[in-house]
């Protein structure tokens, strides 16, 4: 006959685990990573930010600068106009009534206000492109700070 052996084992069971001053590392290391996440996060933000700031003043300067440059060929050509107007009623001819070497009667007085108003129409338009200029860099900073801000900036 053969022995036999049999060998018992003790049997357990694992109801909770407590790391104690392990689990105060971890949750600190946890802090802290989330912490260095925001930082970089928001410097990030504020760099991408001014960046977006920089190029959209270069394109408010360049539009400034044609409204500028628009306006000054507008009231030059405005003023030679009426220098040509107040130098025609000096010499008793009317403005209203001039011919050109064609004979075709133009009224100056008449196209100096259509003048007058396709540059008011254009420093408008150059307005509104400032103005989207703005509306558009607030709605694209907007967007680097995430959808909550994006709503209170509209």
């Amino acid at each position: 006959m053969n022995p036999s052996w049999g060998i018992g084992l003790p049997q357990f069971k694992l109801d909770s685990v407590v790391l104690n001053d392990n689990a105060n590392h971890i949750k600190d290391r946890s802090n802290d990573l989330t912490h260095r996440v925001m930082m970089t996060k928001e410097t990030q933000i504020k760099e991408d930010a001014a960046g977006i700031h920089n190029l959209y003043g270069c394109y408010r300067s360049v539009v400034a600068d044609q409204r500028k440059d628009a306006d000054s060929k507008f009231s030059s050509s405005l003023g030679l106009m009426d220098g040509l107007i107040q130098g025609l009623r000096a010499q008793g001819a009317d403005p209203t009534k001039v011919a050109d070497g064609s004979g075709h009667v133009s009224d100056l007085t008449a196209r100096r206000a259509e003048l007058s108003a396709q540059r008011d129409k254009a420093l408008t338009a150059f307005d509104a492109a400032l103005s989207n200029l703005d509306s558009g860099e607030k709605a694209t900073v907007a967007q680097l700070n995430g959808p909550s801000k994006v709503a209170a900036a509209r």
